[in-house]
């Protein structure tokens, strides 16, 4: 079963967006790996089914995730992100932009901010 931490602030269907998707990015779900239903995964975090259905289709409309109807969902291959993955994409791209201009304002320089991206594991 995967392991989540609910314990932030904020709306439930959110931070189960979140940690799915880190939980994807990371690879700790890798492609094509099949998630729990939406009824056990309900049952194991003690939350509504819909909350978890929320989370899904949305992680869905992002093209992390995909259903096949009488199997479950899944986590999508990058290849097959098409459309979606751009504009989730794109939007992350817009939050970078916004991100590094306000770094900058802040004092951090071209170089801090390159080393930072050097840093980051991927």
């Amino acid at each position: 079963m995967i392991e989540m931490r609910l314990s932030q602030s904020g709306p439930i269907h959110i931070l189960i967006i979140t940690e799915l998707r880190q939980l994807i990015i990371s690879g700790i779900l890798t492609e094509g790996a099949k998630l729990p239903s939406i009824r056990e995964l309900a049952v194991h975090l003690g939350i509504n089914p819909n909350t978890i259905q929320r989370a899904y289709r949305e992680l869905k409309a992002e093209g992390y995730l995909y259903a096949l109807l009488g199997k479950g969902w899944f986590v999508s291959r990058k290849q097959d992100m098409g459309i979606m993955g751009d504009k989730r994409r794109d939007s992350l791209l817009t939050t970078f932009d916004e991100t590094t201009r306000e770094l900058q304002y802040l004092g951090l320089d071209k170089q801090s901010l390159l080393q930072r991206l050097d840093s980051i594991k991927v």
